[in-house]
């Protein structure tokens, strides 16, 4: 599985929040603590199997891993309501759009 720039740093830096060492992941990925470390240093792939083991022992989004998703937005706890409210105003009403002459 090919590394996004940053899912390393993203996955240490869950790993330090949760103050885990690299032999404790290791050990609970049933990986060694040399894979973490590449993975982390962005310099080894590793399989989907392993991301989705890694999101569920980090208790971390997969989206924030993979995508530009900032660690303080957290889809999952938002309606897209809410996230689009937050953007565009509060006022703003969210729904489906109804085409002009229905």
């Amino acid at each position: 599985m090919y590394i996004p720039s940053r899912m390393g740093q993203r996955i240490k830096l869950r790993r330090k929040e949760l103050n885990l060492t690299q032999s404790e992941l290791a050990e609970t990925l049933g990986v060694s603590p040399n894979h973490i470390s590449a993975i982390e240093c962005e310099t080894q792939h590793l399989s989907f199997d392993l991301f989705v083991s890694i999101c569920s022992t980090l208790r971390i989004n997969a989206d924030y891993l993979i995508s530009k998703i900032e660690p303080h937005v957290d889809a999952d706890c938002f309606s897209d309501v809410m996230i689009g409210k937050s953007i565009l105003g509060s006022n703003t009403k969210i729904g489906p759009a109804t085409p002009k002459g229905v």
